[in-house]
């Protein structure tokens, strides 16, 4: 599947979709447009709950500008917590469970 693709029922056109599995939870980040302009939608699955933020582009910058402050100034990734973080595009199936995780 390609990352482009229109979404008909919302009339929304996904320009980029990827998802992140970290630990037992599931994040997916949506780079969408529709009529009113371009936003990123981050959702956030835990389980059976489900939490959306909905960032409009013009706070995509800024967004990206503190995540790489957290990046370089504090460190947030030692080396053995990254291998428990994997990102995928949205059409990918999930990994095996990992018994290191259970």
């Amino acid at each position: 599947m390609s990352d482009f693709y229109e979404n008909k029922e919302r009339n929304e056109t996904i320009l980029l979709a990827k998802k992140i599995l970290a630990y037992h939870k599931l994040f997916y980040l949506d780079y969408k447009e529709n009529r009113r302009g371009r936003f990123l939608k981050i959702t956030e699955k835990d389980g059976r709950f489900r939490k959306t933020v909905i960032v409009p582009e013009e706070a995509i910058r800024a967004l990206g500008e503190i995540i790489d402050t957290i990046i370089q100034e504090h460190n947030p990734s030692s080396e053995t917590k990254i291998s428990k973080v994997t990102v995928m595009n949205t059409d990918e199936r999930m990994p095996p469970p990992n018994e290191e995780s259970s």
